[in-house]
């Protein structure tokens, strides 16, 4: 028997539905989202969603101006603890502005500890770490340069 070739697209479309909806639960919670944050500096105004930043199209979150060590930090609120850390280099240009590039925490935005460094250049970092409990996270490139990412996510 054969089935129509309506039942056929109807069930492979519900299958994939089904398989993105269960990626979606399986995704750990970014603790981050939707958490103020702040840059040492603004290039332009960036709107990822809409895919340009300061008139170029891209999907950068941010982007600062060429200085020395340029950061990106969110303020969680409130101490909060986390063991990874997930970071989305920009994919069109320039991906070696993000190099090296530091994890650092802290409580009061003055006194920092490094909980992570990568060496190179790089499209998508995950680093994973013994649990930290802070209130602040920055990302900061130690040296002179401009500094934008796509994301930066934060997971239990």
């Amino acid at each position: 028997m054969t089935l129509p070739r309506v039942s056929v697209l109807a069930t492979i479309a519900i299958g994939l539905a089904t398989l993105a909806l269960g990626t979606r639960l399986l995704e750990p919670n970014d603790l981050a989202k939707g958490k103020p944050w702040r840059t040492s500096s603004s290039w332009g105004t960036c709107e990822p969603e809409k895919g340009r930043c300061g008139g170029s199209a891209t999907r950068i979150l941010f982007h600062t101006l060429e200085e020395d060590s340029p950061w990106f930090e969110y303020d969680l609120g409130q101490p909060t603890t986390f063991s990874s850390v997930l970071i989305i280099n920009r994919r069109d240009d320039a991906v070696e502005r993000a190099n090296p590039l530091l994890i650092e925490v802290g409580d009061d935005q003055q006194t920092w500890t490094q909980i992570a460094r990568h060496d190179g250049v790089f499209a998508r970092w995950r680093t994973r770490f013994s649990p930290v409990t802070a209130r602040y996270v920055r990302v900061r490139v130690p040296r002179r340069s401009w500094l934008h990412l796509e994301s930066v996510k934060l997971f239990k």
